[in-house]
């Protein structure tokens, strides 16, 4: 009898065990995949916004739902903690929609917004109880959830952020001036760094010009393999220098561009 029993507790043990050593590259595997998923699946079923990577310059125009909009001011009061931000719309839709849903917020909370002007093609916004700059989104949806419009995120860096004393409510041409103000500066920013890379443009070109007189001089003392050589020279400097050529004149042209919109700014403030 006492045999049967010694029989049979080893063969528990060994069935125990046996299931013990399958037990573990279960456990194990299961663990793994749920952690491949979880890491690689978290921005789907996560909140997406804190995972939007884009950053938004002040009056770049983003084109979406067949809309043009931009951005034109956006200023921070510490002491009040609130933010004033300023947005123009091109509406080139037929949804017959000119008014939507704005919403100010960070990574992980969402601002009371005020929507202080609401016109087709001019929105004022205030948002309040920011108590510090961060990285800061603005939301633009539909009023419909049914309809078909994507929403648009526009996510601003605390540097581009106008840091303000006060802000002060006014009337629409109070706002109107305070976005001129705000495009004539980036205008003029613009137009001062086009002309450095002009700059820097004609310096290469004029370093090109040269290299190219010296090898066609030394070009009558070449013969053979060194005179193709020196002509394959000469003809790549030539190709950079055009090159620089229509880089330049593309630039000038832009600025060109932006002095005619500083000039319509500047009418604003009149």
């Amino acid at each position: 009898m006492n045999k049967n029993i010694k029989k049979a507790f080893y063969r528990n043990r060994n069935k125990r065990k046996r299931k013990e050593n399958i037990k573990f590259p279960v456990i194990f595997t299961f663990v793994f995949i749920f952690g491949y998923l979880f890491f690689f699946t978290s921005n789907i079923w996560l909140n997406n916004e804190k995972h939007i990577d884009n950053s938004y310059k002040l009056c770049e125009v983003m084109s979406k739902n067949d809309r043009n909009i931009a951005i034109t001011s956006w200023e921070y009061s510490e002491e009040q903690e609130k933010m004033l931000i300023i947005i123009e719309i091109e509406n080139l839709s037929l949804d017959e929609m000119d008014s939507y849903r704005w919403l100010v917020r960070t990574q992980n909370d969402n601002y009371k917004t005020n929507v202080v002007v609401d016109m087709e093609d001019f929105v004022v916004l205030e948002a309040f109880d920011v108590d510090e700059k961060d990285v800061t989104m603005v939301k633009m949806s539909s009023k419909e959830k049914d309809a078909d419009f994507d929403t648009v995120r526009f996510l601003c860096n605390p540097s581009d952020i106008s840091d303000v004393d006060s802000i002060k409510s006014g009337n629409l041409k109070h706002y109107k001036r305070k976005s001129a103000k705000s495009k004539i500066a980036i205008y003029e920013k613009e137009i001062k760094s086009i002309k450095k890379e002009i700059s820097s443009s004609e310096k290469k070109l004029n370093l090109a010009e040269d290299k190219i007189k010296k090898l066609n001089r030394k070009l009558k003392f070449k013969t053979g393999e060194e005179k193709e050589e020196t002509i394959s020279n000469i003809t790549n400097l030539e190709t950079n220098r055009d090159i620089l050529y229509q880089d330049i004149s593309a630039k000038e042209d832009e600025i060109k561009s932006l002095k005619e919109k500083l000039k319509l700014q500047r009418g604003f403030l009149k």
